[in-house]
C-alpha cells in the first residue's frame, strides 16, 4: 500500500514537470540554507524477548541545505537534504536503566510537492506533500547495552521509505534574498536487528519527526 501511495507521488511530480517544462523563463531556482532541527515524535514495539522493553530517539540539530523550483506561480518542487544528523537511542520500560542504546547517523532527503497560497502579501506561506527516504549508519550499540544483552552486539537497521507533510513561509528581502522556515513530519520507521552472540532480536522504532527548517533563501 505505501509502495503504491510513493509510486503515485513520484509519478505527479514527474507529470507536473514535463507540463510546466516550456514554463521555464518565468520559474525561478531557489537554494535555501539554515539551521535544521529534528524532534523525534517517537514509539516502539518491544524488543524482541525482553518484556516491558521499549527504546527511543533523540532529538538533533543540523545544517538544511534545499533546492526549490518554482514550476508557475503556485506550484513548486522542493529537495530537502541535511547534514547526517546523529541521534541517540534510548531505553525505556523496562530498558529505562539504560541511558544509551546506541548512537545512529541518519540522512533523510525528502522531495515535496508545494501549493504556495496566491496571497497579495509580503509573507508567502505555502503547505507540500511528498515522500521520504531515510538511510541508517554509523549503528554503534553502547557498552551499556552490550553488557544488558550479554556480549557484543551488532545492530542493523533498514533503509526506510514515508510520505512527509510540509507547511512553510517565506518573506522577501529583495528580489533575490529571503528568510524561509518550513516544517515537515515525516513518516520514517527504523526496524533494526540486534544480534548478540548469536541471539537475533527484532524491533520497529517509529522515529516519525519533526523537522523545523530557519534559514535564507537565494533565488536565480
Amino acid at each position: 500500500m505505501r509502495k503504491s501511495t510513493l509510486s503515485s507521488v513520484f509519478l505527479t511530480f514527474l507529470f507536473l514537470l514535463s507540463t510546466n517544462a516550456i514554463a521555464w523563463d518565468s520559474s525561478r531556482l531557489t537554494f535555501k540554507t539554515g539551521a535544521t532541527f529534528i524532534q523525534p515524535n517517537d514509539s516502539s514495539n518491544e524488543l524482541e524477548g525482553i518484556a516491558g522493553s521499549k527504546v527511543g530517539a533523540g532529538s538533533a540539530s543540523t545544517l538544511g541545505l534545499i533546492f526549490n523550483y518554482q514550476l508557475s506561480s503556485t506550484w513548486a518542487v522542493e529537495a530537502l537534504g541535511i547534514i547526517k544528523s546523529h541521534h541517540e537511542l534510548n531505553g525505556k520500560g523496562s530498558l529505562s536503566s539504560i541511558d544509551e542504546i546506541a548512537n545512529i547517523s541518519v540522512l533523510p532527503p525528502t522531495l515535496t510537492l508545494q501549493y504556495h497560497l496566491p496571497l497579495k502579501s509580503q509573507i508567502k506561506p505555502y503547505v507540500g506533500i511528498g515522500a521520504n527516504y531515510t538511510r541508517f549508519s554509523n549503528l554503534d550499540a553502547s557498552g551499556e547495552l552490550e553488557r544488558a544483552l550479554g556480549g557484543e552486539t551488532d545492530i542493523d537497521i533498514k533503509d526506510s521509505w514515508g510520505l512527509a507533510a510540509q507547511i512553510g513561509v517565506a518573506v522577501p528581502i529583495d528580489d533575490q534574498w529571503s528568510f524561509n522556515s518550513s516544517l515537515w513530519y515525516i513518516d520514517m520507521d527504523a526496524d533494526a536487528q540486534l544480534r548478540t552472540a548469536g541471539v537475533k532480536r527484532d524491533i520497529d522504532i517509529k522515529i516519525n519527526p519533526w523537522v523545523w527548517f530557519f534559514g535564507v533563501g537565494r533565488s536565480f
